[in-house]
């Protein structure tokens, strides 16, 4: 295999230059898809921390009228996530109005087995409110009923990252004038209609593999515009990612276009149309520039899409679908419900990569009469890096922002060098970091390079190169030994959840080949996901994930709710101190309460089930202590996570470093002037369903932190009390107060 980048041109939703590249390797006839199969719900193109609304845990639902002293009655019903139906019936004598707390207002318990969302619906005899308190009694949610509204409702999504309401916030924040709201109307602003900067026609032949009709428009403001309208034929049997969609992307068949999809590379424009001055230096020039992307509906009035399914699976609010691969982040709507950084995303154009596209073999849409075309959308990507490239001025702050320099090495790659000189497009080959040097102690050992070729550049640099900033690179793989750093993440993320690689389609082809998977696992250390006739396991069977070690009064609230592919559960007690007494409530659930009579450490086992088999057991460490003076439960941001955060991390995260995405632990709740506060900002970087992989945790214990491991936050080492601090407070819910 060579090396390759996969760009899916502007996908539904997802992009290439533009629109998510995933990394390619494939032929022009690839396989027709049944990975999908394995899974049941959809999670590629998505963030791997979707945002949860709600941790898992005990919480109290309370009914309440709109004035005190009130008689009457309502019913209350509520659904889970999982689908799981409760309904609850109830009287107001002397009702305690619109307090929450008042002991005249009727509550009731309400378990979440898994974090995720729930929606409640209240009817009730009079006008009424609903409230939905954690276990210290803190709304959450609720309140705020319309006057004289008789059935109120809560809607907690199980992702708060993926609603109407989040893409309706990111249209907001980049258009906030409706001047891009229909295709015409985006079209037309961005200087298309006299002649195109560039067009070209393929097909992609990995991600989604639809047909691309792509154009560029190069602006006078600098800025930079490209759509594509996607073609995929689906009523063929076979034949959904075939040749065909390159035929129908040619042939412009109106009754196989998907949709357009458009990035702008740019200002964003006010309520009137005008460009904004995002940095405040008077003038509005490439500093200004960002990623802003668009879906559309394929036919009239060709309106803008809050979501789009791409590959069969479902859905995805805007921008996500797009900004997962382009070096984005999707953090939490802001307190009043506007998107962050006023639209911001940090996301990047993608280059192109030529080897993995198909071409027609029809007069005027062959490969030597696109490749011109193609020079172009890949020379405005290498251009919009610019302004990224290179340390800040001596003496001044690091802006802590994404590094181009690898990409742009790339296109030099594709195009003879700096510049892009080259006129023809030419595969590129392995950078310094991937190359092996006999002669070289520190060079990266034999077969780094084809690792690379084979794996790597074609099913993970596409992503990866976007990611990570100047001060925080590693995720971006752009050496042996960054990619090598990752191995026990890749082992869980590739073959145990199989939520690497992103796009669904490219999954499929990873694994079309068994050689291809087994190749991967030789390379990786410790790997160990092998089954009983050697070959390497696939995603779809279940996998135990034990909760984290606890170290509190009994009883305790076990989770497995990290384990993958999972429907049945089975605790078990290993071993347990001389003449303790241990029990668990409910040993087949996916949240039991344990509890012992004695204090001392617990060793105890974990088996999942689903209709993959019987998952390899697991143990979970319990150490029970009736001396702490604070159960983790009762652990709050305010008053635990909080102090730590400022004693310890304020030296970086500071007022005079310019750092826009991560939390600035010194301000005040809330920030003065800013429509945030620091435990919102906290709370994007926790993982409610796996703590483990909480940004919180991973960052300081040394992966994606500078480089640099925080005293007391290495689980390795043999003091490591600010990691278990926090990993209890996030395990237990991560509450604010």
């Amino acid at each position: 295999m060579s090396a390759r980048i996969a760009c899916s041109g502007l996908l539904l939703g997802g992009a290439s230059l533009i629109a998510a590249c995933t990394g390619g390797g494939a032929s022009s006839q690839t396989a027709a898809p049944d990975f999908a199969s394995r899974f049941t719900s959809s999670h590629f193109l998505q963030f791997l921390n979707r945002q949860p609304s709600l941790a898992a845990g005990s919480y109290r639902l309370v009914a309440a009228t709109q004035q005190p002293n009130q008689a009457g009655s309502f019913t209350l019903s509520v659904t889970l996530d999982e689908g799981t139906v409760q309904t609850f019936t109830g009287t107001w004598t002397a009702s305690g109005g619109a307090d929450p707390a008042a002991a005249g207002n009727p509550g009731f318990p309400l378990v979440l087995k898994l974090a995720g969302g729930l929606r409640g619906s209240l009817s009730a005899s009079l006008p009424a409110q609903l409230y939905l308190l954690d276990r210290a009694g803190n709304v959450i949610a609720g309140g705020g009923a319309a006057a004289g509204a008789e059935t109120v409702s809560l809607n907690l999504p199980s992702s708060q990252t993926d609603t109407a309401a989040y893409a309706a916030a990111y249209y907001q924040a980049i258009d906030p004038g409706n001047t891009r709201d229909t295709f015409d109307k985006w079209f037309q602003a961005n200087g298309f209609g006299a002649g195109d900067t560039a067009h070209a026609i393929f097909r992609d032949t990995v991600d989604l593999g639809y047909g691309r009709d792509m154009h560029l428009e190069r602006r006078a403001d600098g800025g930079i515009a490209v759509y594509v309208r996607n073609f995929q034929v689906s009523n063929v049997a076979g034949q959904q990612y075939s040749s065909l969609n390159l035929d129908a992307a040619i042939d412009q068949d109106p009754q196989y276009l998907l949709g357009m999809n458009a990035i702008e590379w740019g200002p964003i424009h006010d309520a009137a149309g005008q460009p904004v001055d995002l940095n405040g230096d008077g003038i509005v020039d490439q500093s200004d520039f960002m990623a802003q992307f668009f879906t559309f509906v394929p036919r009239a009035p060709y309106g803008r899409q809050l979501s789009a399914d791409m590959d069969g699976q479902g859905n995805k609010a805007m921008p996500v679908p797009c900004i997962v691969c382009h070096g984005g982040r999707a953090d939490l709507l802001l307190p009043d419900g506007s998107f962050p950084r006023r639209g911001d995303v940090s996301a990047h154009l993608q280059p192109l990569d030529l080897g993995i596209f198909e071409f027609s073999s029809r007069a005027g849409f062959t490969q030597p009469e696109e490749e011109a075309a193609l020079k172009l959308l890949n020379q405005a990507a290498y251009d919009s890096y610019a302004p990224n490239l290179g340390p800040p001025p001596a003496g001044t702050p690091k802006p802590a922002r994404w590094d181009s320099t690898q990409a742009r090495a790339l296109l030099e790659s594709f195009y003879g060098g700096s510049g892009l000189p080259a006129t023809q497009f030419q595969a590129g080959t392995p950078p310094a970091g991937w190359t092996p040097d006999p002669a070289s102690p520190t060079a990266p050992p034999a077969g780094a390079d084809h690792l690379y070729n084979d794996i790597e550049g074609a099913y993970c640099r596409s992503c990866h190169l976007l990611r990570g900033t100047d001060a925080q690179s590693d995720i971006d793989f752009s050496t042996y030994d960054k990619f090598i750093g990752y191995a026990a993440d890749i082992q869980s993320q590739v073959y145990d959840k199989g939520n690497m690689p992103l796009a669904l389609l490219q999954t499929d082809l990873f694994y079309a080949s068994p050689a291809t998977a087994q190749e991967l696992a030789s390379y990786l250390p410790g790997f160990s996901d092998f089954g009983s006739q050697g070959t390497v396991n696939i995603p779809g069977r279940p996998v135990a994930v034990a909760p984290p070690p606890y170290t509190g009064p009994s009883p305790v609230a076990l989770s497995a709710g990290a384990s993958v592919f999972a429907t049945q559960y089975q605790w078990s007690i290993l071993s347990s101190p001389p003449g303790s007494t241990a029990s668990f409530d409910d040993p087949g659930s996916v949240r039991p309460s344990f509890s012992a009579s004695q204090d001392g450490q617990y060793v105890l086992q974990l088996i999942v089930a689903g209709t993959g088999g019987q998952s390899q057991p697991v143990t979970a460490s319990v150490t029970i202590d009736s001396t702490l003076p604070k159960a983790p439960a009762d652990l709050t941001f305010d008053a635990d996570i909080k102090p730590v955060l400022q004693q310890n991390c304020a030296g970086c995260h500071s007022a005079t470093t310019h750092f826009p995405f991560i939390p600035r632990v010194w301000y005040t709740d809330p920030a003065p002037g800013e429509n945030r506060n620091l435990y919102q900002d906290v709370r994007a970087r926790v993982n409610l369903v796996d703590p483990q992989q909480s940004l919180l945790l991973t960052r300081p214990a040394g992966q994606h932190h500078g480089g640099r491991t925080r005293s007391g936050f290495d689980p390795t080492a043999a003091q490591h009390a600010g990691y278990d601090l926090f990993l209890a407070w996030i395990a237990a819910g991560a509450r604010e107060k």
